[in-house]
């Protein structure tokens, strides 16, 4: 009498799985979600204006995840000669491509006339920051090192942050230009830091008033006016966010010892600051939807260009270096090393068009200047 094997297989109808499926099937699974997550994580990030910790603290470095991935799978798959680990790399390659590389294949338009270059500029207050014995030779150093740059563009519309009264009237003098100011607190105060507009004539500045975006932090409105042209220039400098690379380091080493309160800590600081900036920019945005004449709006935004933020501004205003910049365009090094783009000049397009933009590898500040040169079409 023949005897059959009563296995899954058969109960379902079917022939039973080989051996190897679901082992396959793991390890599909087990090199393609890695990039599953980064997907989420993006997509959360961009959406999101009150972000968790975690997320908060991801956006950082977002550009440089997409990249260390596809690295680690295309390099795995030549070692290994895995399938699922090539197509990891190449697939997460595609999706960098696809999320980053218009900033790779700039667009420039070459219409309209009147080019008018802005220039925004964390100047970490001149010098201000350096030891009493040696402020004066930084001041003057960090005075001739923005005079130069600003002179060599040809900046017609200059926008500062972390620049206070004293030392932006000496650069004022120096550059022939004038110049409005208020500090990050509105206290009159001339030794306070603060953000600023200056213009080259034949351009000058009229009704500027400050901007409390969220309590106590302020901005500052100007109209840039030449002959018949008008202009909104907003100044800006969101909320900072109060990590330095001496915190990071701290955090990783005692992450490398087990312990995760510091960079725990890291995190929530993330999430305070980006929810701060989500509520700056609902007042931003407020503000915009009631400006008629072209709009620039300029400075340190303190965020990179995966912050919710930034989706949200694009609603309203066109990222000149995302138009029309080549590469990441990193504007600030953190410890020195770690890249990340957080200055931006945003404008209305149309009426105004970009001609060019670029960051300038200068050592002035702890920040590089955007410069673009645009138009009205």
């Amino acid at each position: 009498m023949e005897t059959r094997s009563l296995g899954s297989a058969s109960l379902l109808g079917g022939p039973p799985p080989r051996p190897g499926r679901a082992r396959r099937l793991l390890v599909w699974g087990m090199a393609l979600g890695p990039l599953a997550l980064l997907l989420c994580a993006t997509g959360a990030a961009r959406i999101d204006l009150s972000p968790p910790a975690a997320l908060a603290a991801v956006v950082l470095v977002l550009p440089w995840l997409w990249g260390g991935l596809a690295a680690v799978g295309i390099l795995a798959a030549l070692v290994c000669r895995r399938v699922p680990l090539l197509v990891l790399g190449l697939a997460t390659a595609t999706c960098a491509a696809v999320l980053y590389g218009p900033a790779w294949v700039p667009v420039r338009d070459r219409s309209g006339t009147d080019v008018v270059t802005v220039m925004t500029w964390n100047v970490h207050r001149l010098g201000w920051y350096a030891r009493p014995a040696v402020r004066a030779s930084a001041l003057a150093e960090a005075m001739a090192c923005v005079v130069e740059a600003v002179e060599d563009t040809g900046t017609d519309l200059l926008v500062l942050q972390e620049v206070d009264r004293v030392r932006l009237d000496r650069l004022r003098d120096r550059l022939g230009f004038t110049c409005e100011f208020v500090d990050y607190y509105a206290t009159g105060r001339n030794d306070a830091g603060g953000v600023a507009a200056c213009a080259r004539p034949p351009w000058t500045l009229s009704m500027s008033r400050s901007l409390e975006l969220t309590h106590p932090w302020h901005s500052l409105f100007a109209e840039a006016r030449s002959g018949e042209a008008t202009l909104n220039l907003l100044a800006v400098h969101l909320t900072p966010w109060d990590i330095g690379a001496r915190d990071v380091e701290d955090a990783a080493t005692a992450l490398a010892r087990g312990r995760t309160r510091p960079l725990t800590v890291l995190a929530q600081e993330a999430e305070m600051t980006a929810r701060t900036q989500g509520q700056a920019l609902d007042r931003l945005a407020q503000g915009l939807v009631r400006l008629r004449d072209p709009t620039v709006v300029a400075g340190d935004f303190n965020a990179p260009p995966d912050a919710a933020i930034h989706a949200a501004l694009r609603a309203h205003l066109t990222d000149a270096w995302a138009l029309s910049g080549c590469g990441y365009g990193a504007t600030r090094r953190i410890g020195g090393f770690f890249p990340l783009r957080v200055d931006y000049v945003y404008l209305t397009r149309p009426p105004l068009g970009v001609r060019d933009v670029r960051v300038l590898e200068v050592e002035c500040s702890d920040h590089r200047p955007v410069v673009a040169r645009i138009f009205r079409s």
